[in-house]
């Protein structure tokens, strides 16, 4: 297994929220209802055993861990002209809002839409975009939010549970090695 799928999980936001009240907080990967937070939480039964780190990169709460809770809004990353104040937040601003909060390496796995992709990259993140792994079946493929969506499917079907296997493997062998290594002579 290779060591960058230990990196922590980037899922840029969702345009489509539940309806919750305005002054009301839910879990940020339950807000999204649709696209790449419905696959995630379609095909992630096993999350509390993965030790992956899941994070939402959101153009409102810039990124947050992906069961933070928050309130809806209604933003997105715009990184041309700002045709929209209400809606559209500059591409630099969530860059600084992102340069502000993150701590520790700066590599990590991504799946999401080009804007947000872009916000990290100038935040001096190094990215690895779930869909380019030369693992994943249709990385040769055009891009898009059907290609992100089928990138996120394919790690968390055949990726992730190889990661947690690998895991319960290691913790096994860490475990016997008291017995593996005892001074007693057989």
């Amino acid at each position: 297994m290779r060591q960058e799928f230990y990196l922590p999980l980037i899922i840029s936001c969702g345009a489509k929220k539940i309806d919750i009240p305005q002054d009301h907080k839910i879990e940020a990967y339950k807000l999204y209802s649709k696209g790449l937070w419905a696959i995630f939480r379609g095909n992630s039964p096993q999350l509390p055993m993965l030790d992956i780190p899941v994070y939402v990169l959101s153009a409102k709460y810039g990124i947050i861990p992906h069961d933070q809770k928050i309130e809806t809004y209604n933003k997105k990353i715009q990184t041309g002209k700002i045709t929209n104040k209400q809606l559209d937040v500059p591409i630099e601003d969530v860059v600084k809002k992102i340069k502000q909060q993150w701590i520790g390496d700066k590599n990590v796995l991504f799946s999401g839409y080009s804007d947000y992709k872009q916000a990290l990259e100038e935040a001096g993140f190094t990215v690895y975009d779930l869909q380019d792994f030369s693992e994943f079946p249709l990385h040769m493929v055009r891009g898009g939010s059907g290609k992100s969506a089928g990138a996120l499917k394919w790690f968390l079907e055949s990726v992730a549970p190889k990661i947690i296997e690998e895991k319960k493997i290691t913790k096994l062998i860490i475990e016997n090695l008291p017995q593996r290594f005892s001074k007693e002579k057989v």
